[in-house]
């Protein structure tokens, strides 16, 4: 499956392009990324379920913030669709 990508940040991270369960956003690509993140705002905009409490994290601000788990249902990225992805 090839996916059309985007430069961003002066050419050193790419974006595609993508529907979370139906709704079209850009993907910013980190092929060493542990986890997929999503900002809790646009999480529930789609998301109409819980959010499953994992814990704590810090930011570069130093500031702990608490971060969730939550399932979707598809992950389109082109012609390739991944089933039930998770996002912290």
């Amino acid at each position: 499956t090839i996916v059309p990508s985007s430069p961003v940040f002066a050419s050193t991270a790419l974006v595609v392009k993508g529907m979370l369960d139906g709704h079209e956003m850009n993907f910013l690509v980190d092929t060493g990324a542990s986890f997929n993140n999503l900002p809790l705002s646009l999480a529930n905009k789609i998301h109409n379920g819980p959010i499953l409490a994992v814990g704590q994290m810090q930011g570069l601000d130093g500031q702990r913030t608490s971060i969730g788990s939550v399932r979707f249902k598809t992950l389109k990225l082109e012609d390739y669709t991944v089933k039930n992805p998770v996002f912290a």
